[in-house]
């Protein structure tokens, strides 16, 4: 009770004048901005914002002209001028009507209503800024029997007015939960779909069926009876229950004597009209700003239309088990809309304005999330969630006793609740064969009204043609004329004789179950009376049951958002520490890099050393191989003056034995002189050579 209390308290501050002159966008930015591991103040560029808002606006890409005028333009207000001019291209209408068509009618098939009728009747209301609130009232009110607001009945009449695929898009569509599963027992997946809350949208559609007039076109009519009652199939368990809205207790409804149960009673060719329709209480009590899942259902949209994503999603599960992914600011958006009097295009301008939707899609350079930061958000959110916990169960326990005290009140008042369901059963049994009987009389009646002016004109002229005929006896056109009217005549008058005669007989049934009906009415009345305190207090219980689950739920559905952040902030904490991780190692590298560096530098001098050992070696190889071939040389020299030596000593030899045999001869020993020197240079020359 003390968190119920708490949530009235700050849903009383967020409508309070201060916080009703902060504009919508402000509120989205601060809603925001507390959800975030860091404030990024990054804003997408001019370009970027421009096609995004286009895109999402107008579906389409801005010109090449409205984007070069865009781009030039110095005004501080700019973009709020853009989307000013954007809310009122004709534009947007086209595509609102697009959107919500495919939102309410997922692209069915043409049937009782043209397609290109139901969309312009969409584009009618946006170029008229209809409120949503108000667009939703027609088509969940509508019957189709009125020309000018036939095109908003399509959403009943193309589904062939089936009730169940009936209950379950109403309750996708406007409220935003799908509880097809519950129809025949508690939903298996999602703890807050109960096949009693199935059956209570089911029971504001289960009176209405389609009827086909004689130019066979259809019309969705409502009868003035009809309860609901259910069994599970795994549990067979049973329940009864009234009209009633997620969220909201079941409706008190008027009580009206039998017979004036209709404004339209049934019977040929005519659309019933209950005194109190259902369908009608649906389409008010939806869209008076009161029901939470249809003003949350419709923000919840907006915001994905926007943003490329819902902040519940699928769009049709909202559930405490998938609650939003910002609490808040789904708060803020759900009051907003109603605070906007469901205007769909100021939402989206409010949208549109906010820094949130205007970020760029990268964090700036300087914006860093350290683990340790990411580490205190944790432990902030164990904290939170582990007093939710205490008060989940508390809630829970708070809501259980209630259902205790529902169950008692049923079991204190069946039998008097059984007897007065029996005497409205005989009574409304009764008032159909009264209303069939009647619906005759009327028919016969109106019948007759329409059929005697055409008996009256064909007696008018079979009389005329009567004087002539006494005239003109012999007359063959004549005659053949008279006898054709005389036909007509008495056709009509035995046509209109028949219809007397039903009218006479359908008056004296009429007078019958009026007259059964009466006492049946009294036993009713009696009943009711008995019933009518058990009824407003188990009513009055009822009330209290579903604020007590609805603060649960709401309990629950925190608890397990925190479990959404908790996996939020882990996955931005593993981020981190990622980012940590490749900053130590970029360091590392760097270091190891540097190192590198100096080892590639000493490799390229140990390389040049090399190099220049290299050319050293292959010079002195050169030299060596030049010093040997020196000496190869010189070797050969030496062996060559060696030889000459030692011919030189055989051809003195052989001269001192010529001189002995020619002493005489001074020319031949001039020669012998000259040798002899010669010889001693050679000699002294090898002896040189042996040196070297």
């Amino acid at each position: 009770m003390k968190r119920l209390i708490y949530s009235i308290l700050i849903c009383i501050l967020l409508l309070s004048p201060a916080m009703a002159e902060s504009p919508l966008h402000e509120q989205i930015d601060t809603a925001v901005s507390k959800y975030q591991a860091l404030s990024n103040e990054s804003l997408a560029t001019a370009a970027e914002f421009q096609r995004r808002v286009y895109l999402d606006l107008l579906g389409t890409i801005p010109s090449a002209q409205e984007t070069r005028s865009f781009l030039d333009d110095g005004a501080a207000d700019k973009r709020e001028q853009l989307v000013n001019r954007i809310i009122a291209d004709p534009r947007l209408d086209h595509r609102l009507a697009n959107v919500f068509d495919v939102m309410l009618m997922e692209r069915i098939a043409d049937g009782q209503v043209k397609s290109a009728q139901w969309r312009q009747y969409l584009y009618d209301s946006f170029v008229a800024n209809k409120p949503y609130n108000v667009l939703a009232r027609e088509i969940l009110a509508s019957n189709g029997a009125d020309p000018a607001s036939r095109p908003a009945a399509r959403f009943y009449l193309d589904r062939a007015g089936e009730t169940n695929r009936l209950t379950r898009d109403v309750g996708r569509m406007f409220f935003g939960m799908d509880m097809q599963c519950a129809q025949c027992h508690d939903h298996p997946l999602i703890d807050g779909y109960f096949q009693r809350d199935y059956y209570g949208l089911f029971a504001f559609l289960n009176r209405s069926h389609i009827f086909t007039d004689t130019a066979k076109k259809n019309y969705f009519a409502e009868k003035s009876v009809g309860n609901v009652s259910f069994k599970s199939v795994f549990t067979e368990e049973a329940g009864e229950t009234g009209p009633h809205l997620p969220g909201d207790a079941p409706i008190t409804e008027p009580v009206h004597k039998k017979i004036d149960e209709y404004k339209v009673r049934p019977r040929a060719n005519v659309v019933t009209v209950p005194t109190y329709s259902r369908r009608e209480q649906l389409a008010v009590t939806a869209t008076n700003g009161n029901n939470r899942a249809f003003n949350r259902n419709i923000a919840n949209r907006l915001w994905g239309l926007m943003n490329g994503r819902a902040l519940v999603a699928p769009v049709d599960l909202q559930h405490a088990g998938n609650p939003p992914l910002n609490p808040e600011l789904m708060g803020v958006l759900e009051l907003g809309i109603v605070q906007l009097n469901f205007d769909v295009k100021a939402f989206l301008r409010e949208v549109a304005l906010s820094r949130t939707y205007q970020r760029g899609y990268q964090l700036e350079s300087a914006a860093k999330v350290t683990a340790a930061h990411i580490q205190g958000k944790l432990e902030s959110v164990e904290t939170v969630q582990n007093e939710l916990s205490k008060q989940v169960v508390a809630a829970s326990q708070a809501w259980q006793q209630q259902q205790v005290v529902i169950a008692e009140l049923d079991t204190q008042w069946a039998e008097i609740r059984a007897a007065y369901v029996k005497a409205d059963k005989a009574a409304s049994a009764k008032l159909d064969k009264y209303l069939k009987e009647d619906g005759s009389r009327v028919t016969a009646t109106n019948s007759i009204s329409q059929r005697s002016p055409k008996r009256d004109v064909l007696a008018a002229a079979a009389e005329e043609i009567d004087a002539v005929l006494k005239l003109l006896p012999l007359e063959k056109g004549v005659v053949d004329a008279a006898a054709a009217f005389k036909k007509k005549l008495d056709a009509s008058n035995a046509e209109l004789t028949k219809l007397a005669a039903t009218r006479e007989k359908a008056e004296g049934k009429t007078k019958e179950e009026l007259a059964e009906l009466s006492p049946l009415q009294v036993a009713l009345d009696t009943a009711w009376q008995a019933w009518e305190p058990g009824k407003i207090e188990r009513q009055a219980a009822a009330a209290k049951e579903q604020v007590l689950r609805n603060a649960y739920e709401q309990i629950q559905a925190e608890f397990y958002a925190m479990d959404g952040q908790k996996l939020r902030w882990k996955r931005i904490q593993a981020a981190a520490l990622l980012d940590e991780q490749v900053v130590s190692q970029q360091k590392q590298l760097v270091e190891l890099q540097q190192k590198i560096k100096q080892s590639t530098d000493q490799v390229a001098a140990d390389k040049q050393k090399l190099a220049q050992l290299q050319s050293n070696q292959q010079s002195a190889k050169q030299t060596h191989e030049q010093v040997m071939s020196a000496l190869t040389g010189v070797e050969k020299q030496r062996t060559a003056k060696k030889e000459a030596v030692e011919l030189m000593d055989e051809l003195i030899a052989t001269t001192n034995a010529a001189i002995k045999l020619i002493s005489t001869d001074d020319d031949a020993l001039a020669v012998v002189s000259q040798l002899k020197q010669q010889h001693i240079v050679y000699q002294i020359y090898l002896l040189f050579l042996l040196q070297k």
